[in-house]
């Protein structure tokens, strides 16, 4: 007679958005569910502190960085686990105080460094561990009085004189063997009654080829000022 009836409008296919915007407290997850395809972010925007968790689960491929963007205190750890790949430094990151190394620890080739780097104090050498060939000297560099030796250990081709930068003198020159010989032996110290020339033990060993003619001329001086037996080489 007149317009359409409850029934025919109900049951047309139109606009859902507008058609049951004005009934309040809805449940819409039951009411919308035959709607194939619906975009759900304009559909349920009005309806706070909904538990999209139940209510976006059939929408396979959504944009979960925007449809739960205005969700505060999601639990984003539960809500997100079914998106492989997800980009979870930008998703998650209005979430303080997170527990990073449980929520991102199924993402592999994580950028570390920038994920974790509002964490204070945190336990880099537990937390890191998976991750092979990770930057150290970078990512472990506001950490101090770390033990630089054992948590480096295996990491190939590491530049020490960077990453031991706080350990004093680590690549300091060390004398050679002889010079240590030497130096341990000491020179007999001559007094007026000294008849003898030294042990032959410092001589011992193998001296390189361009400072043998140089240490005989020394051996020769010496004994002039010392006479007495030597032990000498044999020289041909």
């Amino acid at each position: 007679m007149g317009g359409p009836s409850l029934s025919e409008g109900v049951g047309s296919v139109g606009e859902a958005a507008g058609l049951y915007s004005h009934i309040p407290n809805l449940e819409a997850a039951g009411l919308y569910s035959h709607i194939p395809n619906l975009e759900a972010t304009v559909l349920y925007s009005y309806i706070p502190n909904l538990e999209a968790t139940v209510l976006y689960s059939h929408i396979p491929n959504l944009e979960a960085a925007g449809l739960y963007s205005h969700i505060p205190n999601l639990e984003a750890a539960g809500l997100y686990s079914h998106i492989p790949n997800l980009e979870a430094t930008v998703l998650y990151s209005h979430i303080p105080n997170l527990e990073a190394t449980v929520l991102y620890s199924h993402i592999p080739n994580l950028e570390a460094t920038v994920l974790y780097s509002h964490i204070p104090n945190l336990e880099a050498t537990v937390l890191y561990s998976h991750i092979p060939n990770l930057e150290a000297a970078v990512l472990y560099s506001h950490i101090p009085n770390l033990e630089a030796a054992l948590l480096y250990s295996n990491i190939p081709n590491l530049e020490p004189s960077v990453l031991y930068s706080n350990v004093p003198n680590p690549m300091a020159e060390k004398p050679s063997g002889m010079m240590l010989l030497r130096s341990s032996m000491g020179r007999p110290t001559s007094s007026p009654g000294a008849s003898s020339c030294p042990p032959g033990v410092w001589r011992a060993g193998e001296e390189e080829e361009e400072e043998e003619e140089e240490e005989e001329e020394e051996e020769e001086r010496f004994c002039q000022r010392h006479p007495g037996p030597i032990l000498r080489r044999n020289v041909a």
